[in-house]
């Protein structure tokens, strides 16, 4: 049977982990919302961009060349 010592330093070292690995999960949180809010800005940008070029294009096809 593992002395008590030994238990008690495998549960500082289980401890030590976990409290790491909680770190680790919160910044990985921290990135994903951080990726998320730059994802709906880029998609608002897109969506003004293409709401623009449709304004824009039917204005195009009223001067197509002749031969068309």
């Amino acid at each position: 049977m593992p002395a008590l010592s030994d238990l008690e330093a495998r549960l500082s070292a289980l401890e030590s982990h976990v409290a790491h690995l909680e770190v680790a999960n919160q910044d990985l949180s921290d990135v994903i919302a951080r990726q998320w809010d730059e994802i709906d800005k880029l998609t608002r940008t897109v969506r003004g961009l293409h709401d623009r070029m449709q304004a824009v294009e039917p204005q195009v096809e009223a001067y197509k060349p002749p031969h068309y």
